[in-house]
């Protein structure tokens, strides 16, 4: 989301108090998006979220002793959560709603740290959305919340959207059977039951991927819920690479049978 005012660059100490300024306009707009619960406040975001999504998993983890809201608030380092007064409310939010952040706002200056106000002022938003929504009209009631809350602040300056990426969602039915190969290769590996998640991140690439070769696409995890992916210090413990191998070469034995 990007708001524009002057045409170039503007000293803070010289200029600035003047003119309406692009960042405090993109504060306001970025403000409008969510609540303080997190609530997403785009009208008809949560439109075609289908209802019921956490029945296949929920079951396993009910005789699970794997996650915890005490241990997840530890995990992503919080004192207290938006969502989630239960385990389940908490799952059903991570897996089961869509979300909208914030990850980043800046002004846009090409000059010395000093410079703002600047010309510009960009503020980037992530989506995780949900079966059975559409991106397409996701982008399309995002991009009518952001000119209508710009109207009302009146501004001289101009607000665009643009985006830089987007994919589909992707799920694998629990019923299939790749899937109950996958579980058996797991579990002989590990010994244990598998669970299943759902989870945001890798799906617009096994989405596309399963629609370019016209073959069932499978994930399969190898990591830890502490490895930090794509994030600082991400890593994969050994164990888990090695047996990961031996899963791999379970699950193809059992294709092959």
């Amino acid at each position: 989301i990007e708001v524009r005012g002057p045409s170039r660059d503007l000293h803070s100490g010289n200029e600035g108090g003047v003119f309406t300024e692009p960042l405090a306009d993109l504060s306001k707009v970025l403000a409008s998006l969510v609540d303080s619960h997190n609530n997403i406040l785009v009208p008809g975001f949560y439109a075609n979220v289908r209802p019921n999504m956490l029945h296949a998993a929920v079951h396993r983890l009910e005789t699970s002793h794997e996650f915890s809201l005490a241990g997840y608030k530890q995990l992503i380092g919080v004192d207290q959560l938006t969502s989630g007064r239960t385990e389940r409310d908490l799952l059903t939010a991570r897996w089961c709603q869509p979300s909208l952040r914030c990850v980043r706002g800046e002004a846009v200056c090409g000059g010395a740290p000093l410079c703002p106000p600047a010309g510009a002022a960009v503020g980037k938003v992530s989506i995780r959305f949900v079966p059975d929504q559409d991106a397409g009209q996701l982008v399309e009631l995002l991009g009518a919340h952001v000119q209508h809350e710009f109207a009302k602040l009146r501004s001289p300056n101009s607000v665009a959207l643009e985006v830089h990426s987007t994919g589909d969602w992707w799920e694998a039915s629990p019923d299939s059977a790749y899937m109950r190969m996958a579980e058996r290769a797991l579990g002989k590996e590990w010994g244990v039951e598998p669970l299943l998640v759902r989870e945001g991140g890798t799906m617009p690439v096994a989405s596309s991927l399963q629609k370019m070769l016209g073959a069932p696409a499978l994930l399969l995890p190898m990591g830890q819920a502490s490895d930090s992916p794509h994030l600082a210090n991400e890593r994969i413990r050994r164990l888990n690479l090695l047996r990961g191998k031996n899963v791999v070469k379970n699950l193809l034995v059992e294709v092959g049978q």
